[in-house]
């Protein structure tokens, strides 16, 4: 027996090769316009006009939930960077306040030094000085 010849399918081939469901959906006369616009500008079918829309729609809120990630991690490092200087501006203030407060110890360390070494120098004089007062030889 000779086998059946095949035939071939009628129309063009098919573009997609999965399974695409069709959808009917009612427009406003002007979006159905634009649509139509830019169909006949990009040399497209309508289908194809607002299944890429659609995508678009789909992928500029992907892009938009990942931008709201990033500034929300961004908002997050100025927040602690906000904060990391404020903590160490306080730190500065108060280490200033420790210079100044050692500056005045010291400050007073040397005073009362230059006041000891002028005792010791009238120590060293009245000692050897032999007439001092108060002998009785």
């Amino acid at each position: 027996m000779t086998e059946p010849v095949k035939k071939n399918p009628r129309g063009r081939p098919r573009r997609y090769l999965e399974e695409r469901p069709a959808w009917t959906i009612r427009l406003d006369a002007p979006l159905a316009d634009q649509i139509k616009e830019m169909a006949k500008e990009y040399e497209r079918s309508l289908a194809e006009i607002c299944e890429g829309r659609i995508r678009m729609s789909f992928q500029l809120e992907e892009e938009r939930l990942h931008l709201n990630e990033e500034i929300g991690r961004l908002q997050n490092l100025v927040t602690r960077g906000t904060a990391a200087q404020k903590i160490a501006s306080d730190k500065l203030k108060g280490a200033d306040n420790q210079a100044r407060e050692l500056q005045r110890t010291i400050s007073q360390l040397l005073e009362q030094n230059g006041d000891l070494i002028k005792q010791n120098e009238a120590l060293i004089k009245l000692m050897s000085n032999p007439h001092r007062e108060g002998s009785n030889t």
